[in-house]
């Protein structure tokens, strides 16, 4: 604790620049969607869930939800706009018909080909380039302060 005193003393700036950096991640989120409505009529979740279909043709909604970290019930929600609006195919599975696997459309293959990357799948991404030490710290760091600014949900 201490420690983490004496460097907050270097680093006045340290919290100013913390929250700058949340908003940059922020303001990412809301311009790329705002892009996305006008070109596409697409919300960033339903990008990201073309794009996470594309990688895995298959899934089931639950496991499109958990791939996304979203709830199950947005999940539905993002799939059945997709569905109605013919970029994603629903079909129950023969074993089970309680469970339904999702691929994407030749016109959701076609939106992914003209879109630019969704924010999430960018971060992620580049989540991926940081050392596995570095991966590790940042998320328990995040966590630390989501929890510790009581804004962590519950798991």
């Amino acid at each position: 604790m201490a420690d983490e005193r004496r460097q907050d003393e270097r680093d006045p700036m340290a919290p100013a620049r913390a929250m700058s950096a949340l908003r940059e991640v922020i303001r990412a989120f809301n311009v790329a969607t705002k892009k996305l409505e006008r070109r596409f009529g697409l919300s960033g979740s339903q990008l990201e869930a073309l794009e996470i279909l594309h990688e895995n043709p298959g899934l089931s909604p639950s496991d499109l939800a958990c791939r996304s970290a979203t709830d199950q019930s947005t999940a539905s929600v993002v799939v059945k706009r997709l569905a109605d609006a013919g970029y994603v195919d629903r079909r129950q599975d023969d074993g089970d018909r309680r469970r339904t696997h999702l691929t994407l459309t030749a016109e959701g293959e076609a939106i992914l080909e003209k879109a630019a990357p969704s924010v999430p799948t960018k971060l992620r991404e580049a989540f991926l380039r940081l050392g596995p030490p570095e991966r590790v710290t940042l998320t328990q760091l995040l966590e630390r302060w989501l929890s510790l600014a009581g804004l962590k949900r519950a798991a």
